[in-house]
């Protein structure tokens, strides 16, 4: 019978995952000050990336045709004018880093044993989930041939669940 009490064992989980944690952040302290240290900033390098994604993401939209037929041509028209394809590339960067740095805050939460703050972890999770949301449906938005296929996955995931009808999937194949 384990006699250990249970605050104990609750700090000696704690500890060993600060000492994962430190381990892995003290790469990043022969670089940066503790203070500059981006391990340190990763919920706050998560709400920046998504600032600019979302601030990109307007400018881009204006320039963006939404008629399927014409998707592809009107990125490529983006991408060929020197400063809409440089506001299209930080989009998809920082869309991209907001996905990795949001990972790496979740992972550094559960090492670290931070989860148990429900609100600012169901709130964290509920965030995660609708990044990783748009950001397949941004993907999906240049509407070429791996758009198309990730679309077609993405609704045969979802015509598994009774609210969508099983035939969405037909959708994508429509030219």
């Amino acid at each position: 019978m384990n006699t250990t009490p249970l605050t104990q064992t609750h700090n000696d989980e704690q500890t060993k995952g600060h000492q994962f944690f430190q381990k892995f952040s003290s790469f990043f302290g022969k670089i940066y000050t503790t203070e500059s240290n981006p391990l340190y900033h990763l919920g706050g390098i998560s709400v920046l990336l998504f600032t600019i994604a979302c601030i990109s993401g307007i400018y881009v939209f204006i320039f963006y045709n939404i008629n399927p037929r014409h998707a592809w041509s009107s990125v490529q028209a983006m991408s060929g004018n020197f400063f809409n394809g440089w506001m299209r590339t930080i989009h998809r960067y920082s869309s991209d880093l907001l996905v990795i740095f949001m990972i790496l805050h979740l992972v550094h939460t559960l090492i670290t044993s931070k989860y148990k703050r429900l609100l600012s972890w169901v709130s964290g999770i509920i965030s995660f989930l609708i990044v990783i949301l748009i950001g397949i449906t941004g993907f999906m938005l240049v509407w070429d041939q791996k758009a198309k296929l990730v679309g077609y996955l993405t609704a045969r995931l979802f015509s598994t669940l009774p609210i969508f009808d099983p035939s969405i999937a037909g959708a994508f194949f429509d030219e």
